[in-house]
């Protein structure tokens, strides 16, 4: 597709049994798209009805009922937008039945529910798309209903590390008065190791090697197919390979899963890093696939953007799949003590305009901080007169992504319990920083909150 700014209205449509794609922008709606063909594989999926769509972060997917070699199945697609740039997957069956399938509707861009049609019965059905199978599976027939006919589902999921629920409602009968039905399915949870450590729905996946390099990868050599199981395909560089994710929310927790596999090496050691952080070093057997699961700090994600680096003699990289959770908060409790709490970290401590070129303003909000300034003076960014603080004592510093110090401020001006600093993106000494990733701490007795702060240079 051609380049463009990420759109904030999606549709797709059905005309003359051809499905299509189009966005609106700030130069109003695209041209047409013509999803159900891809010609890259020279494939045509033809009379085709019912197209639905979901939007996750930077992903549209799309799912529509069609006809291939003479049967109606089910098909799936999705659009990627990566800057200004944008790019479609290849086709995907999620069924594949001598069965006529329609009405597909998703959840998420990887679960999918559709109706059956079997003789005069009609049945409603589900599956999910699954790494590192790389494929949809689970084809599972839900309402079992052979005596009622069961049509127009619909979905929706909440996912937490406890687990991922996927909630169906439809219709069933055989004549009216028509019944409403709901059925909860629920799939896993996050949090295990192994295969395990790939339950629940993805938010993104950034899959390795294959031609066309996955649109979330910013840097690689080439690529390597080892063999024929979809594992086997890895990313290769000769010394590091990138990664990079964006529109993630700070509400929410984000665990990065990584899957790798070699041949050729007796024990191939791979460094990981987010932001430029090391989160760990993986150790790689030949002809073993290894999967590693990291929780990320919240406060690598805080402008919403991670980049991941996998280095190594060489790097390979098989697959990254990244999980979206909705963050459960307990009310009340010593277990609350020293949490900040949904919405409320906004109010206690940001930081701003993120990424930035000269001045990055700090504001925050300490609980029980009292504070006052024996000469009266409000100050901002770096303060020329004393101030006198209560317990607890304030500390703001701000660090690399080394953990070195770079500089730290420890006479500040406080306006009441609010209070605000202006960084210039200097060290202690006043010499300028180059551009990077900085974290910003600060701390207030048993109150502790890191942001994370881009310099542009």
């Amino acid at each position: 597709m051609p380049t463009q700014e990420y759109p904030q209205v999606h549709c797709v449509l059905e005309d003359d049994g051809v499905i299509y794609y189009s966005a609106r922008g700030e130069n109003g709606w695209t041209d047409y798209y013509e999803v159900s063909r891809d010609e890259g594989n020279n494939i045509t999926i033809t009379d085709c009805h019912h197209p639905s769509l979901v939007v996750e972060g930077d992903v549209v997917y799309v799912v529509w009922d069609g006809v291939l070699d003479g049967n109606r199945n089910i098909f799936w697609r999705h659009l990627t937008y990566f800057g200004e740039e944008s790019f479609w997957s290849w086709i995907w069956l999620v069924c594949n039945t001598q069965n006529p399938s329609g009405y597909p509707i998703l959840t998420t861009g990887f679960f999918c529910s559709w109706v059956e049609r079997q003789g005069d019965d009609y049945e409603i059905y589900y599956a999910r798309y699954e790494p590192p199978v790389w494929g949809w599976r689970g084809q599972t027939n839900l309402s079992n209903s052979p005596d009622k006919i069961s049509r127009f589902s619909h979905l929706a999921h909440k996912q937490t590390e406890q687990g991922t629920d996927i909630y169906f409602i439809w219709t069933e009968n055989s004549v009216p008065p028509y019944d409403i039905k709901f059925e909860r399915v629920t799939i896993g949870g996050g949090g295990g190791s192994g295969p395990d450590a790939l339950a629940g729905l993805p938010l993104y996946i950034a899959k390795g090697g294959e031609e066309e390099k996955s649109p979330f990868n910013t840097r690689r050599g080439g690529y390597i197919q080892y063999g024929n199981l979809p594992y086997q395909r890895v990313d290769i560089d000769s010394q590091y390979i990138e990664y990079r994710f964006e529109n993630l929310d700070y509400k929410r927790d984000y665990d990065l899963v990584f899957c790798v596999y070699q041949h050729g090496y007796s024990n191939l050691p791979l460094f990981l890093k987010v932001d430029g952080v090391q989160v760990g070093v993986v150790n790689i057997p030949q002809d073993t696939l290894i999967i590693r699961r990291h929780r990320i700090p919240a406060s690598i994600y805080a402008d919403s953007v991670i980049q991941i680096e996998v280095s190594g003699n060489p790097a390979i990289s098989g697959s990254f799949v990244l999980y979206e959770y909705e963050r459960i908060r307990s009310k009340g409790g010593p277990q609350d003590k020293g949490t900040v709490g949904i919405g409320s970290r906004k109010s206690n401590f940001e930081v701003y305009p993120n990424p930035f070129n000269n001045n990055l303003t700090i504001k925050f909000q300490t609980p029980g901080l009292k504070s006052h300034n024996p000469n009266g003076n409000v100050g901002q960014g770096f303060l020329q007169e004393p101030m006198v603080l209560s317990e607890p004592e304030v500390s703001l510093a701000v660090y690399d992504v080394t953990g070195r110090m770079v500089k730290d401020f420890s006479r500040l001006t406080v306006n009441g319990e609010r209070s605000t600093v202006v960084w210039v993106g200097c060290d202690d000494s006043g010499r300028r920083l180059s551009g990077g990733v900085y974290f910003v701490r600060l701390e207030a007795g048993d109150y502790k909150q890191i942001e994370k702060a881009v310099l542009l240079r």
